[in-house]
């Protein structure tokens, strides 16, 4: 009964964060009385345990830097009603938060856009169309699993990984290099492919330097034995794999990361003059190199190969060992993208489409009545 309590408040929390971000921004947000400085004292006081399993929720839907702006408001607020009562709830807060910083951050060199989300298979069209408006039609799409973990940015250097930062806000993330090479699918050193000849000009089969992105997740098997052994433990298990990812990722003990089950799969490249036309070359170079690269994509001439490509993965899908909730669909050929560009959020050349979420039904069998 007090994991659910504690799951309802953190429910509840989650909603506020929310609810909060979507109406308001963080310098304009109505004030609180007494009584909600009561509940959110007590919602706060779980504050480490809802970390844990709502955070990448949170930020999923909204960046970092708003989030914490937000709570450094409700924190104010408190204050404000509650004084010196609130400062224990203040205290932990701040020691949670404390554990995020003890990670570097560093720019990006390239910033790390979300993609523009849809729902809707003629809003795919619609981003169809706007292509063909700028660059013709003599170009084909990429279309790719959506994998439901977290975002990771490599970098290599003459074939060696030397940095991996999370998204962060898009300029800047953090540096979690130590915990990646604990995640046993991600080469620290790339392999080089059977057959490859060096030359003068062409000593390695890789650029010398490059990025690498894709997503960090925990299969369903690794996921489900967290929780068992956090249950087990009395610890608060992690609400979906999602979030399992993203909270194993930034633990402060790397050596705990290689037991938590993690797996990478990368899906985009990015360098100064990479030797490819097409976004499928530079995977399958990649995949060559020994990178983790998933082979569930297609490449599509149409519309009607998108739709049958994203029909096919919204009932298979329910197979597979991980997490998934879309296709990506990019246009494929490299020149195109630059073409296309980007918005101020989002690249023109790529959308995301999304799975519906999964409904299931459940025998009402007796409703209980309490006065008071």
């Amino acid at each position: 009964m007090e994991n659910e309590e504690i799951n309802k408040q953190m429910e509840e929390l989650f909603r506020l964060f929310k609810k909060m971000m979507e109406k308001y921004p963080p310098d304009s947000m109505p004030g609180i009385d007494k009584a909600q400085a009561e509940q959110l004292k007590m919602m706060l006081s779980n504050y480490d345990s809802m970390k844990v399993s709502f955070s990448s929720d949170m930020f999923g839907f909204f960046d970092e830097e708003t989030t914490k702006k937000i709570l450094a408001k409700l924190i104010s607020q408190l204050r404000e009603q509650l004084g010196e009562d609130a400062e224990e709830v203040v205290e932990k807060v701040s020691l949670v938060e404390q554990k995020e910083k003890e990670f570097e951050q560093l720019p990006h060199r390239y910033p790390m856009l979300s993609l523009g989300n849809t729902y809707d298979i003629t809003e795919v069209q619609e981003f169809a169309d706007r292509a063909v408006k700028t660059i013709g039609n003599s170009f084909t799409y990429s279309c790719e699993l959506k994998f439901d973990g977290t975002a990771i940015c490599l970098t290599y250097e003459n074939g060696k990984l030397v940095k991996a930062l999370t998204r962060g806000d898009g300029k800047v993330g953090d540096d979690v290099t130590e915990n990646v090479k604990r995640i046993s699918n991600i080469p620290q050193e790339l392999k080089t492919p059977e057959g490859f000849i060096p030359t003068l000009t062409e000593p390695e089969p890789w650029p010398e330097q490059f990025e690498i992105r894709g997503e960090i997740y925990m299969p369903w098997a690794a996921f489900d034995r967290l929780n068992e052994e956090r249950i087990k433990d009395e610890e608060q298990p992690f609400a979906n794999p999602r979030n399992a990812a993203a909270g194993s990722l930034k633990l402060i003990n790397s050596k705990e990361v290689a037991n938590r089950g993690l797996e990478c799969t990368l899906y985009h490249m990015l360098g100064e003059n990479l030797p490819f036309q097409t976004h499928e070359q530079a995977l399958k170079a990649a995949k060559e190199w020994g990178l983790p690269v998933s082979d569930k994509r297609k490449i599509c001439k149409s519309i009607d190969e998108i739709e049958e490509f994203i029909t096919y993965w919204d009932t298979e899908r329910k197979d597979l060992p991980y997490a998934t909730d879309g296709i990506v669909i990019k246009v494929n050929e490299l020149a195109y993208q630059e073409d296309l560009g980007f918005t101020a959020k989002f690249p023109r050349w790529a959308v995301a489409y999304k799975f519906k979420a999964e409904q299931a039904l459940t025998r009402l069998l007796s409703i209980d009545y309490q006065v008071g």
